[in-house]
């Protein structure tokens, strides 16, 4: 392997270890969920909830690439600013959508939930509010530590944030069972502080910068809604896919294994998350370096083949019926379909990669068509395909992969079309 390539690697693994964590990190609170009073009701709700939050967090979970596209041009205070100010609003709105009355509304009617579902549903986005703000400090940090090349400390936090996540998820689930979906959702909010706090000391070591040449801050803002725009739509499938189920044939059965079923799937995906940002840099220091590239077809050939292994040899059933307390028939109903998501992994990298080109050719107007593209591909999937009698969870996995492939090809197209104008970043 070239030295350029493990270079990549050594700075993109200590972000994917984070990444795979934070999905695992869901399952480990599920299981605690399922197994409080509420019991399938809960885990379903909990569903839901991270269904919304993924969306809602969006714009925060952008503020890695932003910091690490725009560093140059604002300083690292007006990025800290813009991460509070992300945070906070996405925080008042979890919180409204468990309390407002119309919002409450229009959850219970986008669920299709009875009051009990309705209830575990409002107490975890309560539970989660707090979350918002500690993934736009933590997103912020990663962003720093990227720019400088110093990653490593990720995987510390991120060991320490799980495992404050876990202790938290099952003590409280076991001392107070009535309230599975709010001790849920404050123990991943709490992991998330915990992980900010630690990369917080860590970023207080690093040396001073001199402060950038003074740039607008409106061109922050339009660049932070162009990257966020794009994450959103990246992140909403769950929620979309999630209101297709309720909508769908033999919906309860999915939505109490759809939820499941699609944090197996980001825990091969997911890590992948930062790749785009990891790439960006290499592209902007070497614009047509091949590195990224080679990096991106490797890694996309070993995720999916160990992804297909885990739903071919067993460890999948054992996932869903053994951590997650579901029931064999709903683990059999699952395991039948879960073959749909089998592209999800390579889908993920090689769109990282893209996504990469088109923000070092300065072109990001294209993540926003590309993500555009996918979120109308994915809600007519998965509008049509609930109308007719396939089971929810075969509408979700289709959708899915329908909504990624035109998000890959507009995003590929993007990329070509910015080296085709003069950019010297490598077409895919």
């Amino acid at each position: 392997m070239a030295s350029a390539e493990r270079t990549l690697l050594a700075l993109w693994w200590p972000t994917a270890l984070g990444a795979s964590m934070l999905v695992l990190e869901i399952p480990i609170v599920y299981a605690a969920a399922a197994r409080s009073t509420g019991g399938p009701q809960v885990l379903a709700a909990m569903g839901v909830c991270i269904a919304i939050l993924v969306v809602v967090n969006s714009p925060a979970l952008a503020v890695t690439p932003l910091a690490v596209t725009a560093h140059g041009r604002h300083s690292w205070r007006r990025l800290l600013r813009q991460a509070l100010l992300t945070g906070l609003a996405a925080a008042l709105v979890l919180a409204a959508l468990a309390i407002v009355p119309p919002l409450v509304a229009l959850v219970r009617l986008a669920f299709d939930a009875d009051a009990e579902l309705l209830g575990h549903i409002r107490a975890g986005l309560l539970g989660l509010a707090p979350n918002a703000l500690g993934v736009a400090l933590r997103r912020y940090l990663h962003g720093r530590l990227i720019v400088t090349g110093r990653t490593r400390p990720i995987a510390a936090a991120t060991v320490l944030r799980i495992l404050g996540t876990l202790v938290l998820a099952w003590t409280g689930t076991a001392l107070w069972p009535a309230h599975g979906a709010l001790v849920a959702g404050l123990a991943l909010s709490a992991g998330a502080f915990t992980e900010a706090a630690y990369l917080a000391v860590v970023v207080r070591t690093l040396p001073s910068e001199p402060p950038p040449a003074p740039s607008p801050y409106r061109e922050l803002v339009r660049r932070h809604a162009d990257v966020s725009a794009a994450r959103l739509l990246v992140m909403a499938p769950m929620l979309v896919t999630t209101i297709a189920v309720a909508h769908s044939a033999r919906s309860t059965a999915s939505l109490m294994v759809w939820p499941a079923l699609y944090e197996l799937a980001m825990l091969f995906a997911s890590p992948t998350s930062d790749w785009e940002s990891v790439a960006v840099g290499a592209l902007r220091t070497q614009p047509r370096g091949t590195a990224p590239r080679r990096v991106t077809v490797r890694l996309a050939t070993a995720f999916t083949c160990v992804f297909v292994l885990v739903l071919a040899t067993g460890p999948a059933g054992v996932y869903l019926r053994d951590l997650l307390a579901v029931p064999a028939d709903l683990t059999s109903f699952a395991l039948t379909w879960s073959w749909l998501l089998a592209p999800v992994p390579a889908l993920w990298l090689v769109r990282g990669y893209l996504r990469g080109a088109v923000m070092a050719a300065v072109a990001t107007g294209w993540l926003t068509a590309a993500s555009l593209a996918h979120g109308v591909a994915l809600l007519a999937s998965a509008a049509a395909l609930a109308t007719t009698t396939m089971p929810g969870l075969a509408v979700a996995g289709a959708a899915v992969v329908a909504g990624l492939s035109i998000d890959v090809a507009m995003t590929g197209y993007g990329a070509f079309r910015s080296y085709a104008h003069g950019h010297t970043n490598p077409s895919p």
